[in-house]
C-alpha cells in the first residue's frame, strides 16, 4: 500500500448511491465523541477481528436491551465492526454509530450494550482473557472484564480512530489508523502509542494484520474507500496497492487460522487466500462488516448497510438469515 495522503472520505457508500438515503452511512466523520462501552465481550477491525477468550456472559445480561430489529436484523445504523467471541460462534459483537450490539444466538437476535459512541473497530486478545479493545470516534478504550467496564486511553483522547487491528499471537501489539495522523502502533496493549506512518489515505476504514517474528516484519492491510486495499510488508512503514477489489472497501479482517483475508466492499464480501493478490466473491451484496469465527472457521457473519445479518456455516458457499429469513 504505497500511499499518498488521501482526500476526505466520500459522503455516500455504494448502498446509499443505489438507494438514496435509505441505508446508514459507512464513511467516517470527524468530530464524534467517545463514550466507553459495556456489553458482552469482544478483531476484525473491522470488519473481521480476532476476539478474546474471556467473553463475560454477565456483561450481556446486565444493561442490555432489545435492539428493536426483527430476526436477522440489527436495529441501528452505520455499521463498522463485527467480531466473534473466539470460544463460541454463537456470540458476536457489532460496532455501530449507535454503540455496541451483541448476539448470543448466532446472529438471529441482537441486544444493545451499554457502550455508546460511534464504534469503528473491535479487537481482543486470546492470550489475555477478558481483554477487549475498541476504537471509537475521538478515542480508544480498553476492557479487562470482557466489556463490562472500560477505561479510556489518555494518549488517544480526541483521536479519530477509524481502523483497529491486533497482531495474532502478540497480545500487546496493536495498530490503529487515526484520521489526520496516520498509522500508530502499541506494543503494550494500548497503554502507549508510537507513530509508524503518516501517508495512508484519510478514507482508510479497515486494518488487518498478520504477525511476523517482529513488529518490523508484520504484514498489514488497509482498506480504503478510494484506493481499494493497500499492503505493507515492513510493519506499516511503506505501502503499495493490491489487485482492485471494488470502488469502496468498508472493512478488512484476517483469519489467522485459515490464512484468509476478507474485505467488505461495494461488490460484496470478498476473500483472498494469497494475501490480496487475487480475490473471490463470497456473496452478501452491499456488505459493510464481516467476521470469521475463531472457534469454527467455517462460520462467517456479515452485515449489510441496512443492518441485515447473514450467516454462513460452510465458509461462504451458502448463507442464511438476511433476505433468506423473509
Amino acid at each position: 500500500m504505497a500511499v499518498k495522503g488521501g482526500t476526505a472520505a466520500p459522503t455516500k457508500t455504494a448502498v446509499e448511491a443505489k438507494k438514496g438515503n435509505a441505508a446508514p452511512r459507512r464513511p467516517g466523520r470527524a468530530g464524534r465523541g467517545l463514550t466507553p462501552w459495556v456489553a458482552g465481550a469482544v478483531a476484525l477491525a473491522a470488519v473481521i477481528v480476532v476476539l478474546a477468550v474471556g467473553w463475560d456472559k454477565r456483561s450481556s445480561a446486565g444493561g442490555g436491551r432489545a435492539a428493536g430489529g426483527s430476526a436477522w436484523k440489527i436495529g441501528a445504523g452505520d455499521f463498522h465492526a463485527l467480531a466473534f467471541d473466539p470460544a463460541d460462534d454463537r456470540r458476536a459483537l457489532v460496532g455501530t454509530h449507535q454503540g455496541l450490539f451483541l448476539t448470543e444466538d448466532g446472529g438471529r437476535t441482537w441486544q444493545q450494550g451499554a457502550l455508546g459512541g460511534d464504534i469503528m473497530g473491535l479487537a481482543a486478545s486470546a492470550a489475555r482473557p477478558g481483554r477487549v479493545y475498541a476504537g471509537i470516534h475521538l478515542g480508544f478504550a480498553t476492557s479487562d472484564d470482557g466489556g463490562r467496564t472500560w477505561r479510556s486511553s489518555r494518549e488517544l483522547a480526541g483521536a479519530d480512530v477509524h481502523g483497529l487491528a491486533l497482531a495474532d499471537g502478540e497480545p500487546g501489539r496493536l495498530y490503529v489508523f487515526v484520521v489526520g495522523r496516520g498509522l500508530l502502533r502499541s506494543d503494550d496493549g494500548g497503554e502507549t502509542w508510537a507513530d509508524v506512518a503518516a501517508g495512508l489515505p484519510q478514507s482508510t476504514h479497515g486494518l488487518a494484520v498478520r504477525a511476523g517474528r517482529t513488529a518490523e516484519e508484520d504484514v498489514l492491510w488497509a482498506g480504503t474507500m478510494e484506493q481499494g486495499v493497500l499492503v505493507s510488508r515492513d510493519g506499516g512503514r511503506t505501502w503499495k496497492g493490491l489487485a482492485p477489489v471494488g470502488a469502496m472497501v468498508m472493512g478488512l479482517g484476517y483469519d489467522a487460522q485459515g490464512g484468509r483475508l476478507l474485505a467488505t466492499t461495494d461488490r460484496g464480501v470478498l476473500v483472498s487466500r494469497d494475501e490480496g493478490a487475487t480475490w473471490q466473491p463470497l456473496g452478501v451484496a452491499d456488505a459493510v462488516a464481516a467476521a470469521v469465527s475463531p472457534a469454527r472457521p467455517d462460520v462467517i457473519l456479515a452485515v449489510d448497510g441496512w443492518g441485515r445479518v447473514y450467516r454462513s456455516e460452510d465458509g461462504g458457499r451458502t448463507w442464511s438469515g438476511g433476505e433468506a429469513s423473509r
